[in-house]
């Protein structure tokens, strides 16, 4: 039988953390699943040309609000964790950062005008386009100061990509938006290490 599109998206999600020389001090990597919210994003994403803004182009069960002008820009972790499925609603506890991420601190391409995040941390950098068969492929970077978190020392254990749009779902009290792709891992980030993730989405 020959895969489906959804079958061929896949990534994995690289953790490496740093001493405060620059030195990888661990490091580990894990797969990720895609979404629901995430795998409609992905299909719609592709005829977004042929769509007509602001109407139902499905049949029930499809997933309203979704803009498929968005794009990927954001990741949070948590300190708890879901059953890896594709129906990941939200973090299962996300974890808050000390004070919030401003547009200064943020990859210009995100935008001057950005609303300032307190669970969301934007990508570092522009995302790595890879595309020499069979390694067709974009990588986002993340990285995480030394004292992001509330409580400093914290153990990590679940990560989600977000759209740009779910910044309007992030304030200082919580984070409801829905991940397009979400992992689960342990890692423990003290307040003497940097953190890096690495997700990689391939097709």
């Amino acid at each position: 039988m020959q895969d489906s599109l959804l079958d061929t998206i896949r990534g994995k999600v690289t953790w490496r953390l740093r001493d405060l020389h620059g030195n990888v001090t661990h490091e580990e990597t894990k797969s990720n699943i895609w979404t629901a919210y995430g795998r409609e994003f992905l299909v719609r994403k592709i005829a977004r040309g042929l769509l007509t803004p602001g109407v139902n182009q499905w049949d029930n069960g499809h997933i309203s609000g979704l803009d498929v002008t968005d794009d990927i820009c954001y990741v949070a972790v948590g300190n708890g964790a879901h059953a890896v499925s594709p129906s990941v609603l939200a973090l299962a506890s996300p974890l808050r950062a000390v004070t919030a991420i401003g547009a200064p601190f943020m990859y210009p391409a995100i935008g001057p005008d950005a609303k300032p995040t307190y669970y969301l941390l934007p990508i570092a950098a522009e995302p790595l386009f890879t595309a020499t068969l069979p390694n067709v492929m974009v990588t986002f970077v993340f990285e995480f100061g030394l004292n992001t978190f509330e409580g400093n020392d914290v153990e990590i254990t679940e990560a989600g990509l977000f759209l740009r749009s779910a910044a309007d779902a992030d304030d200082a009290t919580a984070l409801t938006a829905t991940p397009v792709a979400y992992t689960t891992r342990t890692i423990p980030k003290s307040t003497d290490a940097y953190l890096e993730i690495e997700w990689e989405v391939q097709a």
